[in-house]
């Protein structure tokens, strides 16, 4: 294999000698001089060398000019440094700044050349071994964490969901007591004024919002099974929007839509509507005086689902208040929501995310504060939905 030698030496001779000395070493040399210190740097900047034999003092820039802007540049190859001086501090000065070996020129310098750029070679080569086997090392140590932090949440939510089975069971009979006697002493209450039919009223709300509380945790711990069939993303936005588009003229939001039909899905009816279902109400939601909704769906490669192949985007855009970076680091949490006010649970996102996960695909959003939030919603395209 080639390799690729770079002599800077300001003295002419020693430049032509060397590399006649390069030349007939070895027939894998391909040495080439310059005699300019500067030209030499451009010249390790622009081709980079395999080695660079390089003369301690030149004119313009010495020796640890060079060796040091080429480690600054992040430049990792063989260097070795000529010097005419006998002196040992010069050579442990070199080695310390990165210089990989030097060689004095004296008597044997012509049998001890080739000697050294071998050495050098040799040292360069299971030094990037050495660094590929701790990247492959990390690499290993981070698939293996992830696995294990998997493994762990998957524990957690089996017992999550032996647990919320008997809670829900617990707390949803005394909840039904509650909402019966409730409206029990509505119809027969005598005599009711404002406050009397307001109190009710709350009861009635914050009972029903804990029963919807309860169901949700339910369906994250425990999502039903998926029932798949080849759909066509487009049709289950429109359906789904049906069932809210009236408050959009209410709330002065202007709707607009980009789909693509030749897309096929295989997935679960239901549980994508609930997951478009949810994401449209929070995007309606967060433009309270109004704003742009667009929904879209296309072909894409998107790198954070597959680097390879290209998958269904179904993108989900509003112009409303936007998310922090805080809030958006904690928005798959269950029971993390940033509209207690109105009267959110803090799960349908989380149950969202179980469901692509369940599809094999992903949820990605991004969002700016005071300037909207963007959902995309990635999932496999069946066959029929391929180019």
């Amino acid at each position: 294999m080639p390799v690729k030698i770079l002599i800077i030496e300001d003295e002419y001779d020693h430049a032509i000698l060397t590399k006649t000395i390069l030349q007939q070493a070895s027939p894998s040399y391909q040495p080439e001089f310059v005699c300019d210190a500067r030209e030499g740097l451009k010249k390790i900047l622009e081709e980079t060398p395999d080695v660079i034999l390089c003369d301690y003092r030149m004119p313009h820039l010495t020796g640890f000019d060079i060796l040091r802007e080429i480690k600054a540049k992040g430049i990792n190859i063989p260097f070795i440094v000529v010097t005419a001086s006998g002196s040992e501090k010069i050579a442990v000065d070199f080695m310390k700044a990165g210089a990989y070996d030097y060689i004095l020129k004296d008597l044997a310098y012509e049998d001890t050349l080739h000697m050294v750029i071998d050495k050098s070679i040799e040292r360069y080569k299971t030094l990037q071994e050495k660094q590929r086997l701790e990247k492959e090392i990390h690499h290993a140590y981070i698939k293996l964490k992830e696995a294990q932090n998997e493994l762990i949440q998957s524990e957690k939510m089996a017992a999550l969901g032996e647990f919320s089975s008997g809670v829900a069971h617990e707390v949803r009979n005394p909840l039904s007591v509650i909402l019966g006697g409730v409206e029990f002493l509505e119809m027969n209450l005598a005599q009711k004024n404002e406050d009397t039919t307001m109190a009710i009223n709350k009861i009635k709300e914050a009972t029903i919002k804990a029963d919807s509380i309860i169901q949700g945790l339910l369906q994250f711990a425990r999502p039903s099974e998926v029932k798949i069939e080849n759909l066509n993303p487009t049709n289950l936005i429109l359906d789904t929007f049906s069932f809210i588009k009236y408050r959009c003229p209410l709330a002065n939001i202007e709707v607009n839509t980009d789909f693509l039909d030749d897309i096929l899905i295989k997935v679960d009816r239901n549980q994508i509507q609930q997951v478009l279902f949810n994401i449209l109400c929070n995007a309606i939601e967060s433009m309270p005086d109004g704003g742009k909704l667009y929904m879209k769906t296309y072909k894409a490669i998107v790198p954070e689902y597959s680097k390879d192949s290209q998958a269904c985007v179904i993108e989900i855009t509003d112009t409303g208040e936007g998310i922090s970076k805080d809030n958006l680091a904690k928005l798959f949490e269950p029971f993390f929501t940033t509209k207690r006010e109105r009267k959110g649970t803090g799960l349908g996102l989380s149950i969202a995310k179980t469901i692509i996960d369940n599809h094999e695909g992903t949820l990605l959003i991004d969002s700016e504060l005071g300037k909207g939030t963007t959902v995309k919603i990635v999932l496999p395209l069946s066959p029929g939905g391929k180019e």
